[in-house]
């Protein structure tokens, strides 16, 4: 719908959780489920299918190139994992070739921070909370942990002082877990402006949250 046409935007992140509610929380859990990607209420780290995040965050399989950045974490790192994108998306980064556009890294410094907590309800921004009370109170404060731990992580790690951060909302997004864009807005590349339409401020997610948290006061 039109509402929900620029999957960037506070309003469409709006309608969009209202359109899950309006659907059936219950049922989006029961196409996950079968899919595959979803069992007993948490995402499936197996190889089939292939949910690259959730087996990251459960630690089922590792990035060794990424240690250091993980060690950057510190206390964080018992509930955040940065991790990276393929090596050849990386070096891709400045690609305007059609074969890049889109699949490359969006910036020369562009990482993914996830969740060690396989909760399915964090497969994707657009069900985060989406129970209200203190399941919606607890997510805030995740998410608020995430932001300050990939902030830290890019600091730390000597980036520009210009991060973006970003989600993709379901159906906008292409793998089935969670993962926080992280991206140098100083050094960006062709598919930074190929994803621009869908790259949601983390912080209108979160302010979305808030609002709905605040209404059920």
């Amino acid at each position: 719908s039109a509402k929900t046409a620029n999957p960037n935007s506070l309003a469409s992140f709006k309608a969009l959780r209202a359109l899950l509610r309006e659907y059936g929380v219950k049922k989006l859990e029961d196409e996950l489920a079968a899919g595959g990607l979803v069992k007993d209420g948490k995402l499936t780290t197996g190889t089939k299918p292939f949910n690259l995040f959730a087996r990251l965050g459960a630690g089922e399989m590792s990035q060794p190139e990424m240690a250091a950045s993980n060690a950057l974490l510190g206390q964080a790192g018992s509930r955040f994992v940065v991790c990276c994108n393929r090596a050849e998306n990386d070096e891709h980064w400045q690609s305007s070739a059609p074969e890049w556009v889109g699949k490359a890294s969006m910036s020369q410094r562009h990482r993914f921070l996830t969740v060690r907590d396989l909760d399915w309800h964090w497969f994707n921004a657009v069900s985060f909370g989406i129970g209200g009370g203190d399941e919606l109170r607890r997510a805030i404060a995740r998410i608020e942990e995430a932001l300050t731990a990939a902030k830290a992580f890019a600091k730390a790690d000597g980036w520009s002082s210009n991060v973006g951060l970003f989600f993709h909302v379901y159906p906008h997004n292409s793998v089935q877990s969670f993962h926080l864009h992280i991206v140098d807005l100083d050094v960006t590349g062709p598919t930074h402006e190929a994803m621009k339409y869908k790259n949601m401020p983390a912080e209108d997610v979160l302010a979305v949250l808030r609002a709905e948290a605040a209404g059920q006061l």
